[in-house]
């Protein structure tokens, strides 16, 4: 058990790819701003959020930098984020996501010269 605890504790970074549904783009602004995003910057364990978009097939890219699996995971768990992700599903189509673990090659950010 103590390789489990070890990865619990390490940083884990979810990654969401999507696209919006044309017909809800702007119902899905307004949840972004108004309910998604203040529910992730203020969960405990929340380092930073970067987002994309291609303009040409119009698909979003999320990146969540969380401190840990743990406290993921117990975020994962909770019924304000089943609601959350429940209502995302209704102005998006398309996706995926996985969770990402620090790169043995690159342990922290690399930055210019």
């Amino acid at each position: 058990m103590p390789r489990i605890k070890e990865i619990m504790k390490k940083m884990v970074l979810i990654k969401y790819e999507y696209n919006i549904k044309e017909e809800t783009e702007a119902e899905y602004r307004k949840f972004s701003n108004d309910i998604a995003i203040p529910f992730w910057r203020e969960a405990e364990g929340f380092k930073e959020m970067r987002a994309y978009v291609d303009p040409a097939s119009r698909k979003v890219l999320v990146l969540i930098d969380y401190r840990d699996y743990e406290s993921l995971g117990k975020l994962m768990d909770s019924e304000k984020y089943k609601e959350i992700i429940t209502q995302f599903a209704s102005y998006t189509k398309n996706v995926k996501w996985g969770l990402m673990d620090v790169s043995p090659t690159a342990l922290e950010p690399i930055k210019p010269l």
